[in-house]
């Protein structure tokens, strides 16, 4: 979407749960990391940008500003090739612009609006595992391209 000479990303991170057996902690996590292309003929960057989603389930809270509460972190990685497992935690570090979350122009910013959680129930009290239908969380990022206009594909 061009939105005044911005290209804007929307994207939305969605998770499933087919089954009740899968039940998990009341506090999730979800994110994704990716590099940016080299120029033609340069080394390709070894950072790269990442984002995580955390939210907590808590099925007794049908408050809606709860039901569409996703912090959405800023971080980058370093390494030389993707990782084969979820990169550790202690391993992301957050930009050094992180302190601005709202500012899509710097940042991974939620949009409440198109987030959701549901149909969640609780699973077990003891350990607080929970399931739900569906968790999402929409974002929005703006980013630079060297294109001068934006051009749908064919």
């Amino acid at each position: 979407m061009v939105n005044t000479g911005i290209d804007e990303l929307h994207g939305d991170l969605s998770y499933t749960m087919t089954s009740k057996t899968g039940a998990m902690d009341n506090d999730i996590e979800m994110g994704f990391c990716f590099r940016p292309s080299a120029a033609t003929g340069a080394t390709a960057s070894t950072k790269w940008d990442c984002q995580r989603v955390r939210t907590n389930v808590d099925p007794k809270n049908t408050n809606s500003d709860y039901q569409t509460k996703f912090d959405h972190l800023d971080l980058y990685w370093t390494g030389a090739t993707p990782p084969s497992t979820p990169i550790p935690a202690a391993q992301l570090i957050k930009d050094d612009d992180s302190a601005t979350v709202d500012d899509q122009g710097k940042n991974w910013k939620s949009v409440p609006g198109k987030s959701l959680k549901t149909s969640c129930t609780t699973v077990s009290t003891t350990d607080l595992k929970v399931w739900c239908k569906e968790l999402n969380a929409h974002f929005v990022r703006n980013w630079s391209t060297s294109a001068a206009t934006a051009t749908p594909a064919d």
